[in-house]
């Protein structure tokens, strides 16, 4: 696929993309996604912020994206990965105290003073 579009740099150092961008994805989309598992992914980068998603040699299942929206989603889902990982850790130190209390009332039943 061809790339059409520069990157050019504005008078007021701004970076600005000239037409479009438009690249080809190295792997194939996987068993996950039906009759499209062995398709690459086609993206394209438009002029007003816009992302474009299809499988290369079908225009059935183009996405239209705003970069905007792709990198509030980005953020949410690494506050989100984070947020599980410490739920994760509260869990396992909590299921370790209980662990040490059911430990420490059976030897209290068992072995009395």
């Amino acid at each position: 696929m061809k790339t059409i579009g520069v990157l050019r740099t504005s008078k007021s150092g701004n970076l600005k993309v000239s037409g479009e961008v438009v690249r080809v994805t190295k792997e194939q989309l996987g068993p996950g996604f039906g009759p499209d598992r062995e398709r690459r992914l086609v993206v394209r980068l438009e002029n007003g912020d816009v992302l474009r998603l299809r499988p290369l040699g079908c225009r059935k299942g183009e996405v239209v994206l705003s970069l905007r929206g792709v990198y509030r989603w980005a953020l949410l889902q690494e506050a989100n990965r984070r947020n599980l990982e410490k739920a994760r850790s509260r869990k396992a130190r909590k299921s370790e105290l209980r662990t040490r209390r059911a430990i420490t009332r059976a030897e209290k039943r068992l072995f009395p003073k």
